[in-house]
This record gives structure tokens, C-alpha cells and sequence, in this order.
């Protein structure tokens, strides 16, 4: 009859609608499976990214940590080292400043000695040294005399004044003085003639008069070190100096460096 099979036509439609849904449902299914599967190679991809930037970034913070270390190490080596060399300077400054204020500054001051001849300088001219320019208490050196006649040069060893330079006042002094090696100067005396002398490095002097002397380490040759030794640290102080900024720049940049690394270290490990 009529109602038996619109009965059977209905469920003949809903056993395809079920058959449609559910293949629907397996559809949606698998794109899900498949999308999550996508994800999950995605995060896998960029988790061995993150472990790989982190690894590279660990290492990269042990370089610029060993880095300013080693500039750490350098700029304080640079520091003791300027600090070593002021404190000599402030050291020889007092002590050549105190001998000074006792007599006036020394005339010896006035001369550039070459290294090795201090003492053979300071028999010469002996106490002399310390004497002051144009007046003192003890004496003094005038420097308003004309030239006027010197002592010829003596025949033997090399005149003192190749290896002094400074005031005239002192070289007058040093003219007719030549230094001479040591086992020589005893028989090369008998033929210097008035104002000439010999001298050694050693300290030993024979003038033309017949007298010989023979020095010790003096105050005078030690100020004259001493001074030398001032004009060679200033030299030195300055490149010190340099150094010592140079090194304080280098540890700058590595610390910077070092900083900005351990910040990105930092927040690469808050995401791994």
C-alpha cells in the first residue's frame, strides 16, 4: 500500500544520509589528523631549530665570556703597570724636588748624559753638579762669561763632550776632558798638556797636574741616573697611558658583546 512505501522511501534516505554523514565524519577526520600531523612536524622542525640556536648561542657566550675575560686580564695588567710607573715618577720627582730645594736646582741638570757615563761625568766635575746657575748660598755657575780660550783637545780616547750636551757653562768645563779605557790612563797622563784630563767610564780621572782620582758612586751621578731615569719613564708613562686606554676600549666592547649575548641565551631558554 501507499503507506508502506513512503515508509520504505524514507528509510531508504535516511540509510544514505547516515552512509554520507559518515563518510563526511572519516573526511573531516582525517583532515584533522593530517593537519595536526603538519603541526606537529612544524613544532618538532622548529623545537631542533630552537635547541640548535641555543647550543650556538651557548657556545657563542662561552667565546665572548672567555673574551672579556682575557680583556679583563689585559686591562688590569695595563693598569698595575701605569701604576707602577707613576708611582716611580712621583718617587724620583720628590727625590730630585728635595735636593733641589736645599741648594737651588742643580746645574748638572741642564745636561743630557749618555747612559754609562754618569759616573765618569761626576769625577770630573764632582760636588760641582749640584752647584745652581748665577747665584747660591754654596756657590754657583756664571753664565755671563765669554767663550775665551779652551784647552786643546787631548790626542787620547774621545772627548767627553760627544757623549754630554746640555750649558755652555758646563761644557767649558768638560773641554780638554777625554774618556779613555782604564788600563790606559796611566801612561797616557804624561803627555796631557795644561787643562787636559782622561777619564774612564769606571770612574777613574788623571789630569794634566799629575793628580788622580778616583770616584765612587757619587749623589751626583746617582741624581743624574735618576733624572734620566725620570725622562725615560715620562716616555714610557705616555705610551702606559695609551695602553692602558686601549686595553679599557677592547674590555668595553667584549662586555658589551658579552651582555648582549647573554640576553639572547637568556630568552632563548625561556622558549625551549
Amino acid at each position: 500500500n501507499e503507506l508502506a512505501k513512503r515508509q520504505a522511501e524514507l528509510d531508504r534516505r535516511l540509510e544514505v544520509t547516515t552512509m554520507e554523514l559518515s563518510k563526511l565524519n572519516l573526511e573531516m577526520l582525517d583532515a584533522q589528523v593530517s593537519q595536526a600531523e603538519i603541526e606537529k612536524n612544524k613544532q618538532e622542525k622548529e623545537a631542533v631549530k630552537l635547541a640548535t640556536s641555543l647550543k650556538n648561542c651557548e657556545n657563542e657566550l662561552a667565546e665572548k665570556t672567555s673574551l672579556r675575560d682575557k680583556c679583563a686580564q689585559e686591562r688590569n695588567e695595563a693598569d698595575a703597570s701605569l701604576a707602577r710607573i707613576t708611582a716611580e715618577i712621583d718617587a724620583l720627582s720628590y727625590l730630585l724636588l728635595e735636593n733641589a730645594q736645599a741648594t737651588g736646582t742643580p746645574a748638572g741638570d741642564s745636561l743630557k748624559v749618555k747612559e754609562g757615563m754618569e759616573l765618569a761625568l761626576s769625577v770630573i766635575l764632582d760636588a760641582d753638579l749640584a752647584l745652581p746657575f748665577d747665584e747660591g748660598d754654596k756657590g754657583y755657575w756664571r753664565r755671563d762669561l765669554k767663550t775665551g780660550e779652551r784647552p786643546d783637545r787631548s790626542l787620547f780616547g774621545t772627548p767627553i763632550t760627544n757623549f754630554v750636551s746640555g750649558a755652555q757653562a758646563l761644557e767649558r768645563a768638560l773641554t780638554g776632558v777625554s774618556v779613555i779605557e782604564e788600563a790606559e790612563g796611566e801612561d797616557a797622563q804624561p803627555s796631557l798638556k795644561p787643562g787636559q784630563a782622561l777619564v774612564s767610564k769606571e770612574g777613574t780621572l788623571w789630569r794634566w797636574d799629575g793628580l788622580v782620582r778616583k770616584g765612587k758612586t757619587s749623589s751626583e751621578a746617582e741624581r743624574i741616573r735618576q733624572r734620566q731615569r725620570l725622562v725615560h719613564l715620562s716616555t714610557e708613562e705616555d705610551g702606559a697611558k695609551t695602553s692602558f686606554a686601549d686595553k679599557q676600549s677592547a674590555l668595553d666592547e667584549a662586555y658589551e658583546a658579552h651582555q648582549e649575548c647573554l640576553e639572547r641565551y637568556r630568552s632563548l631558554q625561556q622558549y625551549s
